[in-house]
């Protein structure tokens, strides 16, 4: 919520609460994860993504994919596993390397 704002909050940013049911379970578990361990954030990635285009509405999914501009993409800032670990998941690229490892 700080990252993103309290939309998260109001019913009207769920356009299919059934999806919300199926994908919400798996992005705690996937959150949990990661936050005890930064080694373990790609998966929320993942499942943040699922919960974002299948359950939110149009305005709500703008407002989430603004404000994680990196989602899918846990060792950057701007990732949902770089909000929730406080940038634990976060690393430097090293030279010219511009992949990511181990995604």
């Amino acid at each position: 919520v700080r990252e993103s704002g309290a939309f998260w909050f109001s019913g009207a940013s769920y356009s299919n609460f059934d999806m919300v049911n199926t994908h919400a379970p798996h992005v705690c578990r996937t959150m949990v994860s990661c936050m005890k361990d930064n080694e373990s954030c790609h998966e929320l990635e993942s499942a943040s993504i699922a919960f974002i285009e299948n359950g939110l509405s149009d305005s709500a999914r703008k407002r989430a994919l603004a404000a994680f501009h990196n989602i899918g993409s846990h060792r950057r800032l701007g990732s949902v596993s770089a909000s929730v670990t406080s940038g634990g998941s976060v690393r430097k690229l090293r030279g010219n390397d511009k992949r990511e490892s181990a995604e």
